[in-house]
């Protein structure tokens, strides 16, 4: 705007300017050629009085300085090559006669903006005299100065006009639709977020920014309510599992805890928050524990991780636990299981087994037990009564090796059948072999429990 008006104004300026000095070439120009054909007759006539009144009214021209005639007729008669006269104004603008000899208007007279001449011929082509016209930009200036003020009120006046329209559409088509926005933006629900934007119809980018962030919020407040909804199950899964499930920092001190792993420990929360992981652990068991949980924070989770703790009142619970890494590096979440029942069944399984185990090693080595008892009580009696012969007691002793050789057999047959296999090595085996050992070890319990096994096993290969 300022520009344009600036543009406008300096065209104005030039268009002006050039039409005043136009004016008043035209003015010099026009007087020169009035007084030229109205004084001949006056110089002729030797009439100077009546040819400087047509001289002072075409000094009515604000624009004409001073008007010259240079008589050359009078001054003949007066003695001299000629008589100067005329018009020129002083310096309140006020026309006075003009002195040929005031140094003053002499040197006025070349400082203004422009003249023009012309000579005055008789009829027989004698010059009668010569008339110089002078014209005067005095009040160019000031016709230009009340210009540039009448552009400049002009130029203000508009400006703020523009300004008020400018204001106008700004106020209703961007700063009103902000201001609602920002209204709409303040009022938050309890989570922080935007209850909703108006979608505003102003101008194409603030619709677009309205639209935008409408279905932002909308987004948000999905993804806000899917969160909560998924927290509430998290919550209730933390809450109500049987497993208890902890959350603690890389010092292993509780920071979180459902009410199950609680119950587990027999610590109330108060107690709890006081203790850490490592700390609950056995004594022997602690210096594992905690390169386990570095464990974790180098490769981020392990699972299966078996100790003993050690809870209130001197309680020992046999746990398993996995641990993993939370995404902020600063928290360890952490799945435990009481085991101790399922160790404790473990144990009284073994045991039953075990005394399963020894009722038939019991019931196998009785027979053989009895066969070498009564072999060995023949060959005393019959060694008192004197009748012992070499036979019967090679037979005895034969009858002794054999039976003690099957009770060695079978302490093999029942130490590789309870022994832990830790090599994990693979062996060929028979089939039928394998059957016939088992049938072996629980022979005299079948026998006892009048059970009669029928084989009918063919030879088989190697597996």
């Amino acid at each position: 705007m300022a520009f344009i008006m600036s543009v406008q104004t300096w065209y104005d300026y030039t268009i002006i300017k050039q039409n005043i000095e136009k004016d008043i070439k035209q003015n010099a120009t026009t007087s020169l050629h009035q007084i030229k054909k109205t004084v001949a007759p006056y110089i002729q006539a030797f009439s100077m009085d009546e040819y400087l009144k047509i001289i002072e009214t075409e000094m009515e021209h604000q624009s004409i300085y001073a008007i010259v005639i240079e008589d050359y007729n009078l001054g003949k008669v007066l003695g001299l090559e000629k008589f100067v006269s005329g018009k020129i104004r002083d310096n309140n603008w006020e026309v006075v006669d003009f002195l040929s000899d005031n140094s003053n208007h002499q040197k006025s007279l070349s400082f203004q903006y422009y003249y023009v001449f012309d000579t005055i011929l008789d009829q027989d082509g004698q010059k009668l005299a010569t008339i110089a016209v002078y014209g005067s930009d005095k009040f160019k200036a000031q016709r230009l100065q009340e210009l540039i003020t009448k552009q400049v009120v002009a130029s203000f006046v508009l400006y703020i006009l523009f300004l008020l329209i400018l204001y106008f559409l700004i106020h209703t088509f961007i700063l009103k639709p902000i201001d609602r926005l920002l209204e709409n933006i303040s009022n938050k629900d309890k989570y922080g977020i935007p209850e909703s934007i108006y979608k505003a119809r102003a101008t194409k980018e603030i619709y677009t920014l309205t639209s935008t962030l409408h279905n932002m919020i909308q987004t948000i407040k999905e993804s806000k309510r899917l969160q909560s909804e998924q927290k509430k199950e998290l919550q209730l899964i933390f809450d109500y599992s049987k497993d208890g499930i902890f959350v603690m920092d890389l010092d292993s001190h509780f920071l979180t805890f459902n009410e199950a792993y609680r119950q587990m420990t027999g610590y109330t929360k108060a107690e709890l928050y006081k203790k850490s992981c490592v700390e609950l652990t056995l004594p022997s068991q602690r210096e594992v524990a905690a390169k386990v949980i570095k464990e974790v924070i180098q490769n981020k989770e392990i699972t299966n991780f078996e100790k003993i703790c050690v809870v209130n009142e001197g309680k020992q619970l046999s746990i398993n636990m996995s641990m993993v890494l939370l995404p902020d590096q600063k928290r360890i979440l952490v799945t435990v299981k009481d085991m101790t029942h399922i160790k404790l069944l473990e144990s009284q399984s073994k045991l039953v087994a075990m005394g399963e185990m020894i009722g038939n090693i019991a019931h196998q080595w009785r027979q053989p037990l009895s066969v070498v008892s009564t072999s060995a009580s023949g060959v005393k009696v019959q060694k008192r009564m004197g009748v012992l012969s070499d036979e019967a007691l090679e037979k005895s002793m034969d009858l002794i090796v054999s039976q003690t050789q099957y009770l060695s057999q079978t302490i093999d047959d029942f130490r590789d059948f309870i022994k832990k296999d830790t090599d994990q090595t693979k062996e060929p085996i028979k089939i039928k072999e394998t059957i016939v050992k088992v049938l072996t070890l629980i022979d005299s319990s079948l026998s006892n429990n009048y059970i009669t096994v029928i084989k009918n096993i063919e030879d088989d290969g190697v597996v």
